[in-house]
């Protein structure tokens, strides 16, 4: 089932999954590119209309080599260095005040995503007090 949410920058459109009201490849600085390369993060730029926040975003870019050789590690989504970008995980959109569980991905600044642990996400779709979940994607 779809879900809308407004934000800051714009409104989302996520999706029910077990439960749980889901929020993928969410942007939270603007691409690192360019002149802003080895500068303070900036704001991402606001969106017109409604962001499909239902697929992961892009990956740091990663050496092929290891992401071959490490099979159960597989990344498949885009390399791109427009990465900064959150998966969330959200028992209900009530204004209900939760601890918020933030995983960062490891890798040794070699391979990784914040999508890669997702299978693993630690909040139980049955209970509606459940820890709220977020993974991140960032640049080594």
């Amino acid at each position: 089932m779809s879900t809308i949410v407004s934000t800051c920058y714009g409104r989302l459109e996520g999706e029910e999954q077990d439960g749980l009201r889901v929020f993928k490849g969410v942007p939270f600085a603007a691409a690192p590119d360019g002149v802003r390369r080895w500068l303070a993060p900036k704001k991402p730029a606001t969106w017109a209309g409604v962001r499909d926040a239902r697929r992961f975003g892009a990956v740091a870019h990663q050496n092929p080599i290891t992401n071959q050789a490490l099979g159960a590690m597989k990344i498949e989504q885009a390399h791109s260095e427009d990465c900064l970008n959150l998966n969330l995980w959200a028992p209900g959109l009530d204004g209900a005040r939760r601890p918020v569980m933030v995983w960062i991905h490891g890798g040794g600044f070699t391979i990784g995503s914040g999508g890669g642990c997702a299978k693993s996400n630690p909040s139980p779709s049955n209970n509606p007090d459940c820890l709220p979940g977020m993974t991140c994607n960032c640049l080594p």
